[in-house]
């Protein structure tokens, strides 16, 4: 219910809880398809699920605002030295689509040897709030997003300058743990900024 406002339409929101359940739930990866699968939905409902994904009645950025507003205020989110912790990364997910959106050709960076040098597919830039419940650490997902390829910033800095706007609107001081990759002049002058 935390997330009811995000949506223009009660309809739409009843949407969003049944493809939310559904991508919970489902066992495999093909979509909306999987959606329908996973909760034994009759066929007739798979287009409207298709028109949910591209409503206007529900901007992303504003479903983003109040997932993360409503994250901030859960008990579990960890503070160290009364500052949020942002954990953030990237991804290379391999795609197979000839005309899926966002695809590029992508270098493989990783040092493990079974993976090609090249191939097509999504760059993910993905953040984190750390939670702590039960002497146990856990990620909190906040933000996720296809890196566009002709961004005016780097992949590396998108991470940061995201990160800072998230402080921002929530009204935090935080650190921002990244890993080896990010250890570049470009991120720390971001980060100074």
């Amino acid at each position: 219910q935390a997330l009811r406002p995000a949506f223009t339409r009660q309809a739409t929101f009843a949407w969003f809880v049944v493809a939310f359940a559904g991508v919970v739930t489902r066992q495999d990866v093909y979509g909306v398809s999987s959606i329908v699968r996973a909760l034994s939905l009759a066929p007739v409902y798979y287009p409207a699920l298709l028109h949910f994904f591209h409503s206007t009645a529900w901007p992303v950025e504003r479903l983003y605002r109040h997932w993360e507003g409503w994250l901030h205020r859960q008990p579990v989110v960890e503070r160290v030295a009364n500052r949020l912790v942002l954990l953030g990364d990237h991804t290379k997910q391999p795609k197979d689509g000839r005309r899926m959106p966002g695809v590029t050709t992508l270098h493989q960076d990783s040092e493990t040897s079974s993976k090609p040098s090249f191939f097509r597919g999504h760059h993910w830039g993905c953040l984190s709030l750390l939670g702590q419940a039960h002497g146990r650490r856990f990620a909190l997902p906040v933000w996720a997003e296809i890196h566009p390829e002709n961004a005016p910033d780097s992949r590396a800095t998108r991470l940061v300058h995201v990160a800072a706007a998230i402080g921002l609107r929530l009204g935090e001081k935080l650190f921002l743990v990244l890993d080896a990759f990010f250890a570049v002049g470009p991120v720390f002058c971001a980060a100074a900024e």
